[in-house]
């Protein structure tokens, strides 16, 4: 199954579990660093002073044609346009965790994985689709797109290019697959959707009727073994516990588990549960298939996960603390909520 990642124009990359790269024009999709800062703009005078008068604990921004918007470090967000105007725009509880820029609309990710759009809504582009397992999302000129948790792509808005048909921004877009290939679609007037003869590309951007790729490197993922549940089969899941989900890491020959970082480890959007002021990862050793090889207990927080009874798989994506990237997957019995 193809797995997508958005990304904007400067290509920002959305999740570090790489199977395809999506760019974007006119947005951004936005993460969440451990810092917050302040806003430096440039362009149009008047409205670096109004993003400095916002604050500075933001995390992430977005730009739309003539708005603009940022993310707080604690979920709220921050909208100023081409008036005079700084103001924050309130919902139920605020608790968003990546915003993205159509031309004239704006998108919302929350942390229960829902989606929020408000703005211009000629075509629809600002009224998102129902659900909560979203992990990601971008807005073109006018149209709008969305990750969902098992690697497909939602679409809607305006298509007059098919820039809103999956696998979906001006009016074209590319998207970078894990192999290094490159895959575009949309507007071809100026040739921007012709790809070059190369390959090996690890980035990609797009101007308005242009693209860009650098040739080098891409990350790799390593494929590892995992067991959910260990000694239980079927690994049946109730969604309406408040608990932990044991989840084993698997060591081998070529894998050492015990050097996983537990706070970069997330299965179907849910982490390792942490306690204390100075969070302390609930994980531990264990020799579990009993092939002489420490493996790892990671000790899951069911209530974060994104799943469904119709799910019969969890896939668990991490890195180890030298940063190579990791993923695997096993199978579930979903009970529903």
């Amino acid at each position: 199954m193809n797995r997508y990642f958005f990304s904007s124009i400067f290509y920002l990359k959305m999740l570090r579990s790489s199977g395809i790269l999506l760019l974007l024009l006119l947005c951004i999709s936005s993460f969440k660093p451990a810092f917050g800062g302040d806003i430096v703009v440039w362009g149009e005078s008047g409205v670096n002073d109004r993003a400095q008068q916002a604050g500075s604990d933001f995390i992430a921004v977005a730009a739309g044609a003539v708005h603009s918007l940022a993310l707080r470090a604690d979920g709220r967000i921050v909208i100023w346009d081409d008036s005079e105007t700084v103001h924050s725009f309130e919902s139920f509880d605020n608790n968003y965790t990546a915003i993205a820029a159509g031309g004239f609309h704006s998108l919302a990710l929350h942390s229960d994985g829902s989606i929020f759009g408000y703005g211009l809504n000629w075509w629809g582009q600002a009224n998102p689709p129902q659900g909560n397992d979203y992990v990601a999302i971008a807005g073109g000129v006018f149209h709008s797109l969305a990750l969902r948790w098992d690697g497909s792509i939602v679409a809607w808005g305006l298509n007059n290019f098919g820039q809103a048909q999956p696998p979906s921004g001006a009016y074209h877009s590319l998207a970078l697959r894990s192999n290094g290939s490159i895959i575009a679609w949309g507007d071809n007037e100026y040739g921007q959707i012709d790809l070059p003869e190369e390959s090996g590309f690890a980035a990609i951007a797009g101007g308005d009727y242009f693209s860009m790729a650098l040739i080098g490197p891409a990350e790799t993922t390593f494929s590892v073994t995992i067991d959910i549940k260990p000694e239980s089969n079927p690994n049946h899941i109730n969604l309406r516990s408040k608990g932990v989900l044991p989840v084993a890491i698997l060591s081998s020959n070529l894998f050492d588990a015990t050097t996983v970082d537990p706070g970069t480890v997330m299965l179907n959007n849910a982490g390792v549960r942490a306690n204390g002021k100075k969070p302390k990862f609930l994980a531990h050793m264990e020799d579990v298939n009993g092939d002489g090889l420490y493996d790892m207990i990671f000790y899951i927080d069911i209530p974060q996960l994104l799943l469904t009874p119709e799910d019969t798989k969890a896939v668990l994506q991490a890195s180890t603390y030298d940063g190579t990237l990791i993923l695997g997957e096993d199978s579930v019995s979903v009970v529903e909520r």
